[in-house]
């Protein structure tokens, strides 16, 4: 490892004149001020005020911070420091470590006060601690600490603002200055943005609202996105204090468990975590929704300056953070999510937040914006309409869309694992040179394998058949929903899976294909599926509004394949099933929620002024049944005109 180190951005700089670093590298060796002026032939007082001008210009308190200052500076190398190498160091044990870094920036009462010990008892453990490392003096200790990267410009400077902040890519730069705003005037804010660019805006708002003493904790569930969410966070903080997870025992100890990164340390206990980061030292702390309860204990009298919430859809883990009773205190939180909840008993008119629990929506982050910044692909909505999808209809369609559209990679997402199985094997009877696939649950050996062959195999039409996640950057050309009995919330999950790119430049278009039955004619699925888009996209939701309101339809919404001759496709290019479908489960909410209260009618409380009565009469009576027809023709479609044809959203 070398020993030169470039000065850190925010470190300000020491005298750098031959004079200045001739002092330095003396006070960084293990000789007292008594001992440098005998070897000097001068007095002691010139080196008291040699060394009083140093830390002056270094704006430290003490010797041992003006030694980890020039050290950070890169000035001085293990030789001045008076070891051979760094290899006594790695050797320290967790607590050693600590005991490091409070020493670089604090006095021993500061560092008692942390450790919950007196003072006798912290010369004793630095005493210890030079017995391990073989030095003479803690200063020497605590250089070494800096070359080797434990020790950071954080623990030297306690009391000094410090952030460091990248170049901020401009699809973010928005987002970023709202959340800010909105994290100074409430200490809240609620960003909705795709689950990949979550990670990339917490880490901008912590560089620019970090300073050397912020302790940061982030929460994330320890699923698909763990590994990148702390790596992307870790580098974040890697000079304005450490970074530690902080895991329950049992998903430590999981089989198959996601990956932590490499130079990330891992606590399972509340001793573990303290050991790690203390109390009060500059830190990011990452966590899972279940590792809260583990800190709560911990942090009753020292509260996160800034929380961070990182969800795929709120309230999983949204709720958890901030006022839930596993949360220790904090004094800002940002809750990050893909969608919020399209109903809920405490909704909003806005978005189906509460805001009581989550704050008002600060800011959104378009998929646009993320499919121009490379970060999603673009799509296109189009709807299909089969006799039955539970048997032979769905084969013949799957054939006929890969047919008509030359798909090569196509993704069925259906309700179940059960129905996922029986889809596969309705497929594989319409044509048996079709290489399908059922994938298995996340935690399945075979798991990774499947999607691998799905990736790259040789075969010309590959279908991968699912009930439930799917993995991001599969880089399908379609993703066939196939039931309109899932949450919007989950649908729009797997959405957001289809159109995470697999690499740089892997762009094409994403074709999302709702698959209705033609039986019962309201289009359950393309409700479905275009209440989890407008859940990604408020601009989309407006439009959808709009379309409602007129009755004419949704210009973006294609046809993927021919209507059978009897359907009325107006009723397909309307996307009324989408807000009414959406209506009648607010209604739903309302009506159970009146019944537990016991108190008001649940017609009285409609959101949207209706009665759930009326509202029922008009669903009986004015959407009459389509009947059924033959399976939709193989014959290849030309796409719509782009006016009529929306390929981004």
């Amino acid at each position: 490892m070398s020993t030169a180190m470039a000065r850190p951005a925010g470190v300000p700089a020491p005298l750098d004149d031959a004079a200045s670093q001739a002092w330095a590298r003396r006070m960084a060796g293990p000789l007292t001020a008594e001992e440098i002026a005998e070897q000097l032939g001068c007095n002691v007082v010139e080196v008291t005020g040699a060394v009083t001008r140093l830390r002056r210009a270094a704006d430290v308190r003490s010797r041992t911070a003006l030694v980890a200052a020039h050290t950070l500076a890169g000035h001085l190398t293990a030789h001045n420091l008076g070891a051979p190498g760094l290899d006594t160091i790695g050797d320290l044990g967790p607590e050693q470590l600590l005991l490091l870094r409070l020493s670089a920036g604090h006095s021993t009462g500061d560092i008692a006060a942390e450790l919950g010990n007196s003072r006798a008892t912290v010369s004793n453990y630095r005493a210890n601690l030079l017995v391990s490392t073989g030095l003479a003096s803690i200063h020497q200790a605590v250089g070494l600490g800096c070359l080797a990267g434990i020790v950071r410009p954080a623990d030297v400077y306690p009391d000094r603002e410090y952030n460091t902040t990248a170049p901020l890519p401009a699809h973010l730069a928005t987002v970023v200055d709202r959340a800010r705003r909105a994290l100074a005037d409430t200490g809240r804010a609620l960003v909705v943005a795709p689950r990949a660019e979550q990670a990339g805006l917490a880490r901008a708002v912590t560089d620019r609202e970090a300073d050397a003493g912020t302790r940061v904790l982030a929460v994330t569930p320890y699923g698909e996105h763990w590994a990148s969410d702390v790596a992307t966070l870790a580098a974040t903080r890697r000079e304005a204090g450490h970074v530690a997870v902080l895991l329950t025992r049992s998903e430590a100890e999981r089989p198959g468990r996601p990956p932590t990164p490499p130079g990330v340390p891992v606590a399972t206990s509340l001793r573990g975590m303290r050991r790690l980061v203390g109390t009060t030292l500059p830190a990011t702390v990452i966590t899972t929704p279940a590792g809260l309860e583990i800190l709560a204990a911990a942090h009753t009298h020292h509260p996160f300056d800034l929380s961070i919430a990182l969800d795929d859809h709120l309230p999983q883990v949204g709720e958890r953070v901030g006022r839930h009773p596993s949360c220790p205190p904090v004094r800002a939180v940002l809750r990050l999510t893909s969608t919020p909840r399209l109903t809920a008993t405490g909704r909003t008119r806005h978005e189906g937040c509460d805001p009581y629990t989550t704050g008002p929506i600060t800011a959104n982050l378009m998929p646009c914006q993320a499919v121009e910044a490379g970060r999603m692909r673009p799509y296109r909505l189009a709807a299909a309409a089969a006799p039955g999808l539970r048997g032979e209809g769905l084969g013949d369609l799957v054939l006929a869309l890969a047919s008509a559209h030359h798909l090569a990679r196509v993704v069925v997402h259906g309700a179940t694992d059960r129905d996922a199985a029986r889809l596969a094997k309705a497929i594989t009877d319409g044509d048996g040179g079709v290489q399908i696939d059922v994938l298995p649950a996340g935690h399945d050996p075979e798991h990774n394998t499947v999607v691998s062959r799905f990736r790259h195999g040789p075969h010309q039409l590959r279908v991968l058949v699912t009930g439930g996640r799917l993995p991001a950057g599969l880089d399908a050309d379609a993703l066939i929903h196939t039931t309109g009995e899932l949450p919007a919330a989950r649908t729009a999950a797997a959405i957001e899976a289809a159109l995470t790119p697999v690499g740089p430049g892997r762009q094409r278009p994403l074709l999302l294909i709702a698959a209705d039955s033609t039986a019962h004619g309201r289009w359950g699925t393309l409700s479905t599926l275009t209440a989890a888009l407008a859940a990604l996209d408020p601009d989309l939701k407006k439009d959808l509004r709009r379309a409602r309101a007129t009755g004419g339809g949704w210009p973006g919404l294609e046809l993927a394949l021919p209507l059978p001759a009897d359907a009325d496709e107006q009723r397909a290019r309307a996307v009324c099933a989408w807000a009414d479908t959406t209506v009648a489960e607010e209604m739903r909410d309302t009506a159970e929620r009146a019944r537990a209260t016991d108190t008001l009618h649940p017609d009285l409380l409609s959101p949207t002024g209706l009665r759930l009565s009326a509202w029922q009469a008009v669903r009986r009576h004015g959407l009459p049944s389509a009947p059924a027809a033959g399976p939709p023709a193989r014959q290849r479609l030309t796409w719509p005109s782009p006016s009529t044809s929306r390929d981004t959203v």
